[in-house]
């Protein structure tokens, strides 16, 4: 579409942006992840990059350049989720971490799983409520 730009991330640990102007040039090649990208997602003004190198990159968009990395998994990271001012990652290492977006830091780690935590997503705790006796 010619009024967007497209950002991908490859297994070959580069993140690149594509302009939807002249048929879809390759604009800027972000470098830094020492894994492959595996998800990428915006916030106001940044881009996220979670990487099988453990880490989740923030990038300033215009310039191709990282601006702070999210450190703190001991596995590859599998999924990331932006829900307000809160970065959720998700990772092989079994464990969920919350991140502040605006300070930056790791506000909670959550075990449970068995294996690798692949996907995450958010629901409003004030939507409908669970039937009673509703156990997950």
């Amino acid at each position: 579409v010619a009024d967007r730009e497209l950002f991908t991330g490859s297994v070959d640990r580069s993140i690149l942006r594509w302009s939807g102007k002249g048929g879809g040039s390759r604009e800027a090649t972000f470098e830094g992840h020492s894994g492959a990208v595996w998800c990428l997602a915006f916030v106001p003004d940044f881009l996220l990059s979670a990487s099988a190198d453990m880490t989740v990159r923030m990038w300033d968009p215009f310039y191709s350049a990282a601006v702070a990395v999210f450190e703190g998994h001991e596995g590859p990271l599998s999924c990331m989720l932006v829900d307000g001012g809160v970065l959720y990652t998700g990772s092989e290492d079994a464990t969920v971490m919350l991140w502040n977006l605006e300070d930056r830091v790791s506000e909670q780690t959550l075990c449970g799983h068995g294996a690798g935590a692949m996907a995450c997503e958010v629901r409003q705790a004030a939507g409908r409520p669970w039937p009673q006796g509703h156990r997950g």
